[in-house]
């Protein structure tokens, strides 16, 4: 009976020893996943104050008619992506008038006032594999010149006016003509088309 009662106890102990290590290992587990519990929430949190920055810059930057009624993020991000485009579709043009005007420009200096050809008018042709630029400069005080003529004139070479841009510097008046070439055989005549707008542009000095 003693050995039997001493083995009761031995075996009681154990298990208190086992319960006691259970607890304590499971509060340590706890409060493990109670500290990454807490990180996540703050790593969380601080996600969200970023994003409410980033999306209240973004919409202190987009006109405000664009947003007026909008309220919830995701039309502010469609609204910023459109306008996004239209910037660019805005640049792209603002880059061509600059072209235009760099190539005027350049014409213009020819033109100047020291010189014999400020009232006389000028032009250059620009060409290319499938497209052509033509710069035309003149003084204000000529005649007229008949852009409607001119145009007519690349049509019936087979030449596709693509645009037509105006535009005034100093006391000059600059044409410039984007066109794209509709013969893609390479036989397009540069000297012939230099030819004939020089025959209409010359008239245009006459009173």
């Amino acid at each position: 009976m003693e050995s039997s009662s001493a083995i009761f106890k031995v075996v009681k102990n154990r298990r208190k020893f086992s319960i006691t290590n259970y607890h304590e290992r499971t509060g340590e587990d706890d409060d493990h996943g109670c500290d990454r519990k807490k990180k996540h929430r703050e790593i969380e949190r601080q996600r969200r104050q970023e994003m409410a920055s980033l999306c209240t810059s973004l919409r202190s930057k987009l006109p405000l008619e664009s947003i007026k009624g909008k309220r919830s993020m995701s039309d502010h991000m469609n609204e910023a992506v459109n306008y996004i485009k239209h910037l660019q579709a805005k640049i792209g043009e603002l880059s061509v008038k600059r072209d235009d005007l760099k190539s005027i420009h350049s014409l213009t200096a020819l033109g100047s006032p020291s010189s014999d050809l400020s009232c006389s008018t000028t032009f250059k042709v620009n060409l290319s594999t499938e497209s052509m630029e033509i710069v035309i400069s003149r003084s204000i005080g000529e005649k007229d010149l008949l852009l409607s003529t001119v145009l007519e004139l690349l049509l019936q070479q087979g030449i596709d006016v693509v645009s037509c841009f105006s535009s005034r510097v100093n006391d000059r008046v600059g044409h410039t003509i984007h066109c794209e070439l509709a013969d893609g055989d390479g036989s397009f005549d540069l000297t012939e088309l230099e030819g004939e707008l020089k025959g209409l542009l010359i008239p245009a000095l006459n009173p």
